[in-house]
């Protein structure tokens, strides 16, 4: 069994904090509060930043692809 091991510090600790930016922004709406237009902003150049969202795995369906990419597009759009 082989383990995940990140290479790259650096890259471990955006993920991290895009994963918390995340988590942070669930917790607010689940509170009732409302994110700022640049609080949207930031979030949304966020998840167009991530690698699964920019180059979507090929071990995913052509459908699952396009979904994806379908996805990124509406992000682009609303920004």
């Amino acid at each position: 069994m082989s383990v995940n091991v990140p290479v790259n510090a650096q890259i471990k600790e955006k993920d991290i904090n895009a994963k918390l930016q995340l988590y942070g922004i669930y917790a607010a709406f689940a509170n009732g509060k409302v994110p700022s237009n640049k609080q949207i902003d930031v979030a949304m150049n966020s998840a167009l930043q991530w690698s699964q969202l920019r180059n979507p795995p090929k071990t995913l369906s052509s459908e699952g692809q396009a979904l994806v990419g379908d996805l990124r597009n509406v992000i682009e759009q609303a920004k």
